[in-house]
């Protein structure tokens, strides 16, 4: 088949019209660094770059058709404003065959309490929407506070004779006490003075969160293998926010696609043989968790395995490393994971 020059400019024009998605997918379907956050940036990016091709007059007529397609059914999935910027709903929408139909929220969240993205949120967002997920943001957090708060108080617990089941003091409620002289006696208000504190200090948190100049992060690079990671800015920044670090963690925690959770099984398709599916469930569970964290497993074995072994026992701590599988070239024939022709016999 000849293809003419004419033709192979409208596949190199596709392939600049889709290349922007294929990025996307690409970054979206990673396993070893937070993905959920970049979901609204990615819908945006991706967008966008059709509304170029679309505008450019080098872009012919037929590609142009192509990629108005593919902006059409974007717009219908995402539902953007007038202006091409993201809308963020408080509940999920589901369309035909329980498919969303909007940006899940959660990702929306995501976005907002990641440094990396929390910045680039406000631009695609319009200013009235973006204060909406910061309120619902904002009013999680009091809740979860308050939560905390009224089911440590004493007076909303049974009482009990066993000492060991009463609940720990909460440390707010010792930093009241203490700022207002009290022997810590309740009072009718004290419910409505904990949900009012429990909004001031959630409040206050959220200032300083959005206030300081170190809620930044540069967008990492997928090419690389080490990450900027928003987790371990929350986790060395826990002490000043902490009570939007267990929300930060619980929404940045969920992955964009379900492409990871394929890729185990996939991988687990290989190291589970029909004979090997013969063992029991926890010898079964134990392959998978060191096939999965093997990296983990080499890096830390000996320093672990120090503080558990008695002093006399270190020297045998490297010939038990070299004991540990490597799961490489799984599938081929000198693999020490692949079973013998007696193993398979049993």
């Amino acid at each position: 088949m000849t293809i003419t020059a004419q033709e192979w400019k409208i596949y190199y024009q596709i392939e600049v019209a889709l290349k922007t998605m294929g990025f996307w997918q690409r970054v979206l379907e990673g396993e070893k660094y937070v993905t959920g956050s970049l979901v609204p940036v990615a819908i945006y990016t991706i967008r966008q770059s059709f509304l170029q091709v679309i505008a450019s007059e080098a872009t012919e007529d037929v590609v142009k058709v192509l990629t108005r397609i593919l902006l059409n059914d974007f717009d219908r999935r995402y539902h953007p404003t007038t202006q091409g910027q993201l809308k963020y709903e408080r509940e999920a929408l589901v369309g035909h065959g329980n498919r969303y139909i909007s940006i899940h929220p959660y990702f929306f969240k995501a976005a907002f309490l990641d440094p990396q993205t929390h910045h680039f949120l406000r631009e695609i967002m319009e200013a009235d929407n973006f204060n909406q997920l910061k309120s619902d943001i904002l009013n999680e957090a009091v809740g979860s506070l308050s939560m905390a708060t009224s089911s440590d108080d004493p007076n909303n617990l049974e009482e009990s004779s066993d000492p060991l089941e009463a609940p720990p003091a909460n440390m707010l409620d010792i930093l009241l006490n203490g700022i207002g002289g009290g022997g810590g006696m309740t009072t009718p208000n004290d419910q409505v003075n904990t949900a009012a504190t429990a909004k001031q200090v959630c409040e206050n948190e959220m200032y300083q969160l959005l206030l300081g100049n170190d809620f930044k992060m540069n967008m990492q690079n997928i090419e690389k293998t080490a990450y900027n990671c928003p987790l371990s800015w929350w986790k060395s920044s826990a002490h000043r926010f902490k009570n939007f670090e267990s929300l930060a963690v619980k929404y940045l925690a969920i992955p964009a696609t379900s492409a990871p959770s394929e890729r185990i099984w996939s991988r687990a398709a290989r190291v589970l043989t029909v004979t090997r599916n013969r063992m029991s469930e926890e010898v079964t569970s134990a392959m998978m968790y060191c096939r999965e964290n093997k990296e983990l497993l080499h890096k830390y074995y000996a320093e672990v395995a120090r503080e558990r072994m008695h002093p006399d026992d270190h020297h045998l701590i490297q010939r038990q490393q070299d004991l540990l599988p490597t799961f490489e070239n799984e599938e081929e024939a000198d693999s020490k994971l692949m079973l013998s022709d007696e193993d398979n016999k049993l």
